[in-house]
């Protein structure tokens, strides 16, 4: 059963307060007891990066959950290749000489947020159904996850844009057949008009946080807001998916420049909030 206020805390883990470059910090960095190299007052598990980015997907905050699963993802080429380790400073980019580099709940928080949030996969094997609710970044136009266990079938889920919506349809590779649904071997899914997207990648190693944060977004018929941290006096840039080509959006807090929506920071010290709106 989910928290039926969850805004509040999706939204400080999202925030610098919580979320570095590199992962979650399992304290806030201003609580009093904040340690950076301690096991559990504030380093960063991808264990609970994990967790947190699908905590952002479920609650309708996919650019946050993006952030934290890609960021375990990345994790995979900073030891050793194709392992996550089990847990990094809260301050630098550096796994604990004492981590263990081959940790198996920090890898299985590479397939579960990116299975169950990114791509939206609710198995249902008992009654040989999949629910799809796909998150998708807006630079994808299509994906495929190959061979997914449902009870004693596997099957192909394919997802393709189309437009204003998401077209999403499977074929059962053996096993009794699946479906989507109440007997679908395919679905539509509406896609906002207007969508942005995110690069990642981990800084170099040693580094501090310093990455653009995506602490809440609301999207509506006719508008996107989107509250997004980032260092003072810094630029930001976001890709921007016109699924309506014929749209013109109007922007609060930024520059639209064709595709490319850029943002600058206020002036101050550390971390500073801007909100953008697009709308139309």
């Amino acid at each position: 059963m989910g928290l039926d206020h969850p805004g509040a805390s999706v939204r400080r883990w999202a925030s610098h307060e919580f979320a570095t470059d590199w992962g979650l910090r399992d304290v806030a960095e201003n609580d009093p007891v904040y340690d950076p190299i301690s096991y559990h007052q504030g380093s960063v598990w991808p264990l609970f990066t994990g967790w947190a980015a699908l905590a952002e997907y479920r609650s309708g905050h996919p650019l946050a959950g993006y952030q934290a699963a890609m960021q375990n993802a990345d994790l995979t080429l900073t030891q050793d290749p194709g392992a996550v380790t089990e847990l990094l400073s809260g301050a630098f980019f550096e796994p604990f000489g004492r981590s263990t580099s081959h940790q198996l709940w920090s890898s299985a928080m590479v397939v579960t947020p990116v299975l169950r949030g990114l791509f939206g996969i609710d198995v249902d094997a008992v009654n040989h159904r999949i629910k799809v609710t796909p998150h998708l970044p807006a630079s994808w136009p299509s994906a495929e996850v190959r061979r997914l266990r449902v009870g004693d079938s596997l099957v192909n889920v394919r997802y393709k844009r189309d437009g204003a919506a998401m077209l999403v349809s499977l074929d059962t590779v053996s096993g009794p057949a699946i479906h989507l649904g109440e007997g679908m071997a395919s679905v539509r899914i509406p896609l906002p008009a207007v969508e942005v997207s995110l690069s990642h990648g981990l800084p170099v190693r040693g580094a501090r946080t310093a990455q653009l944060k995506v602490i809440d977004e609301v999207s509506t018929a006719h508008s996107l807001r989107l509250e997004l941290e980032g260092i003072a006096g810094s630029d930001s840039t976001l890709a921007v998916t016109r699924n309506d080509a014929a749209l013109q959006p109007r922007v609060e807090g930024g520059e639209l420049a064709g595709d490319e929506l850029h943002i600058h920071f206020p002036a101050g010290s550390g971390y500073v909030t801007q909100t953008v709106t697009l709308s139309w």
